[in-house]
């Protein structure tokens, strides 16, 4: 025997074993490592201990089969979905394991070294893995980089630059007060779940080369868009649902984590000119399942396999689903619906022109099939995102009211479209009754998570709170591990209302979710600058990236703090990063008392169309300005109800 193989474990069933960094306890169903403990379903203990049993052989599916399921007749499907899900709670990854290696064709082999702890109460092993090694790599290029805007976020910035979302993703990952990628559960609150409330998680690819991650990603995304679509039922958010990709959590965890009583898996199978997806519907307090189904079909089937799995989903919950699918046309083109997929995948990636890469890939996807709305949805979202960043809003912004225009000639009934219209005429028109009537179509057609949003930042924007409250709480509750509304909710509405103690639980709130949310320590120091703690605001704003409002944090705390060369220092640093707008200035100058450059540079920020201009009534840094009768007079010209 070499020294790169193992010896085969003796009998593993009542003892405490160790497995690679895992302290593995067989008589309680449990896996711990680093104070953290989670609970396995008994038969993904049973299957990881006939993995130990034979560390470093290859053990074939059929074997398992025999062996772990000899109680029971199930398909080859159930082992391909419990070795997944064994290797999320191991905290694996199939591309590169530490644990469970694929052999193709063959089976699986367990790599990770095995110890029976009755014999020796060996330390936990660290993982040097491959693994390891990129998740540290993502976390340096995280750390290095500033973050790109991404186009999944339904969120826009307060300092001179939006960051949208439409379709919602979370790259960064956390664990309490350390910023790594964690494969922990995220640090929540628990909800009591609603009945029919329910969160699609991240489908598994099982494809022979283990690549077809983006196209499981977009099948569970499907799946999940037309449960939303579905009277009664409460739907989480993909950005939440899919935040425990790849980590350690149990069921119940994750389950509590986002406040449902139901959760679905899947995988999918990709070969040649056949899918194969497996799905089961489980309760989410202790992962019994409710109902599984296999859906067989070509490429050019993939829109009816979605909805059979939505529908089977509604009628196990007892759900009616009567009209709720709008009729979709067959897939002409399967490399079309290709290119789509990749396109969200792009979006989803936290990296520099997203926006760009994505596009490309629904364009291709609409060359292919000229029919196709969702390619030509995709494109409206990304042409929206530079228009919201504020990037030569100008030209980006009206290119994304023709490519919504488009989009609307394909589909004239798409609630999204309307939606996407609504934040165009919000952020740069200013158009508040055109926005108005684009929310109130949308949510004739069906509404969803972007009209939710659009209506929310638009009743925020013209100081109507009491409708912006409820409408940020209803993009909370189906986004319970989104940083985003809660960063609007704390500052568009409970700061500006003058509640900065309940507005300071929010922002606190959402620094918990995603420690570097862009923005999040400024608006944290606002506030604290209107409680007048601020030495809190200015350790606050010194968290902050400097292009992401720490200059302005730093020139206004200085100014309350009576530091007027700092102010000034930080207001000439402003001027020379060139990332500042003009309205940010105002705020700087407004805050000062000085009038006069305030009101030129708020002047000069609507010649051009500065889209941070929509929440300028009730902007906190602006109150010295309120009677000014210039500032009124900018108020009348874009257009706020007086």
């Amino acid at each position: 025997m070499t020294s790169g193989e193992m010896r085969p474990v003796g009998p593993l069933d009542n003892t405490v074993i160790r497995i690679g960094a895992w302290r593995v306890d067989p008589e309680l169903d449990e896996i711990s490592r680093d104070g953290h403990t989670t609970k396995l379903e008994p038969k993904l203990m049973q299957l990881l201990l006939h993995l130990a049993r034979h560390a470093g052989q290859v053990v074939g599916v059929e074997q398992l089969l025999d062996e772990v399921w000899k109680d029971v007749v199930v398909t080859p499907d159930s082992v391909y979905h419990a070795v997944a899900a064994l290797r999320r709670a191991l905290g694996d990854n199939s591309k590169e394991p530490s644990y469970i290696a694929n052999v193709m064709r063959r089976g699986y082999r367990l790599i990770a070294p095995v110890v029976p702890l009755r014999t020796a109460e060996a330390p936990a092993l660290p993982l040097q893995s491959a693994h390891s090694a990129a998740e540290e790599q993502v976390v340096k290029r995280m750390l290095e980089q500033p973050q790109s805007p991404s186009i999944r976020r339904l969120i826009g910035r307060r300092f001179g630059i939006a960051i949208i979302a439409v379709l919602a993703v979370v790259l960064a990952y956390l664990i309490a007060d350390k910023l790594w990628i964690s494969r922990r559960v995220p640090v929540v609150q628990p909800t009591a779940p609603l009945a029919h409330s329910i969160a699609v998680l991240p489908f598994v690819d099982m494809s022979e080369k283990h690549d077809q991650e983006y196209f499981a990603d977009g099948m569970a995304e499907e799946v999940l868009n037309l449960l939303v679509k579905i009277p009664g039922l409460r739907v989480i958010g993909r950005t939440s649902s899919f935040a425990f990709k790849g980590k350690q959590a149990d069921l119940p965890s994750i389950g509590t984590a986002l406040g449902v009583a139901y959760l679905v898996e899947g995988s999918v199978r990709r070969s040649n000119d056949r899918i194969r997806v497996t799905a089961q519907l489980l309760n989410a307090r202790d992962g019994s399942r409710l109902w599984s189904g296999t859906f067989d079909g070509a490429p050019t089937d993939i829109l009816r396999l979605q909805e059979e799995i939505a529908v089977q989903i509604a009628h196990s919950l007892s759900v009616q689903v009567a009209d709720a699918f709008s009729t979709r046309a067959a897939i002409s083109s399967p490399e079309a619906y290709d290119y789509y997929l990749r396109g969200l995948r792009e979006l989803d990636t936290d990296a520099s022109d997203t926006h760009d890469w994505g596009r490309e890939f629904f364009q291709k996807a609409l060359t292919l099939d000229p029919q196709f709305t969702p390619a030509a949805l995709g494109i409206a979202a990304a042409d929206l995102s530079k228009c919201m960043e504020g990037i030569q809003p100008q030209v980006s912004c009206p290119r994304a009211n023709t490519s919504i225009d488009m989009a609307l000639k394909l589909d004239p009934r798409s609630a999204d479209a309307y939606a996407m219209r609504a934040f165009v005429l919000t952020v740069f028109n200013w158009d508040w009754a055109g926005a108005t009537t684009a929310v109130t179509k949308a949510a004739d057609l069906g509404g969803g998570p972007w009209t939710t949003f659009a209506a929310a930042r638009l009743a925020a924007a013209i100081g109507d709170m009491p409708p912006a409250r409820r409408l940020y709480q209803k993009s909370i509750a189906s986004t319970p591990l989104e940083a985003d509304a809660q960063v609007d909710m704390g500052l568009d509405v409970e700061l500006r209302s003058g509640h900065p103690e309940q507005a300071e639980g929010y922002l606190r709130r959402a620094l918990q979710i995603d420690p570097r949310y862009s923005g999040a320590h400024y608006g944290l120091g606002l506030i604290q600058l209107a409680q007048g703690k601020l030495d809190a605001a200015l350790s606050s704003m010194k968290e902050e990236r400097t292009d992401q409002g720490q200059l302005l944090g730093l020139a206004v705390v200085y100014t309350a703090m009576s530091r007027t060369a700092d102010s000034d220092a930080a207001v000439v640093a402003m001027q020379r990063n060139g990332y500042y707008p003009p309205a940010d200035f105002a705020r700087a100058y407004a805050f000062r008392g000085d009038a006069d450059r305030a009101i030129g540079y708020l002047e000069e920020a609507y010649q051009a169309h500065d889209t941070s201009l929509w929440y300028l009534k009730g902007d906190t840094l602006l109150n010295t300005l309120e009677r000014d009768p210039r500032y009124q007079a900018l108020l009348r010209k874009m257009n706020f109800p007086q």
